[in-house]
Order: C-alpha cells, then structure tokens, then sequence
C-alpha cells in the first residue's frame, strides 16, 4: 500500500467490487468515455474487479478520513525497457475536480518510474 496526504492506493481484492460499484460503476457520466458505464448489476463490476485483481499495476484509491473508495488507477507499460507507459483512471464522479486524481497519478509515476 502507498500513502499520499489523502489517499490510500493499493491493489485491488475481491471484496472491493461492492464499494467500487456503489462509488462509480452507476456513474451515468463516466459512460461518456469508458464504455463499461454505467453498469447496471454488480457482477458487472464483479468481473472488472477479478481482471484488475490480477494486474499488479491496476490500484484502487481510498479517501483516508472517509474510507470510501474514489476511483482507480491502471499502468500499462509494454516497453519496461524505455520506461514507456499508459496510463488510466477512473475518479468517481463526486470526488471529481478535487486534485485527486492528479495526486494519485503523480504518486503512482513517482513509483513506477
């Protein structure tokens, strides 16, 4: 797990698709851009969840004084060699426009690279 000044960002488990649902996965919103939203029934996010379970680069982020989870962050990076990446983000809608996503990514890339 990694500390910023507001988020706790660690790897995703199984029991998170409840509150990854309930926190973004019924944003109408996000649907503009990502065509997975807005999901309609949890095994939705039941099966996003499982695949992000297993990559070591997908992490999901926590507000520290709330609990609540806010959104995600998942790097791909095909060429580890030139340090070449890509990088994606879901924030909730609610927590959007807070710098949250922004301190997550900074801290991410700070670690990876």
């Amino acid at each position: 797990m990694i500390e910023t000044e507001r988020l706790r960002i660690r790897n995703f488990v199984s029991e998170d698709s409840k509150s990854c649902f309930e926190s973004w996965g019924k944003d109408k919103d996000l649907g503009k851009y990502i065509l997975l939203y807005p999901m309609s029934e949890i095994c939705e996010m039941e099966l996003l969840v499982s695949s992000l379970e297993k990559n070591k680069h997908a992490w999901v982020l926590e507000d520290k004084i709330s609990g609540n989870v806010i959104g995600y962050i998942t790097v791909d990076i095909p060429y580890d060699l030139l340090k070449i990446g890509e990088l994606g983000y879901v924030i909730a809608e609610k927590y959007q426009h807070t710098g949250y996503a922004y301190e997550a990514l900074t801290c991410i890339i700070k670690k990876i690279f």
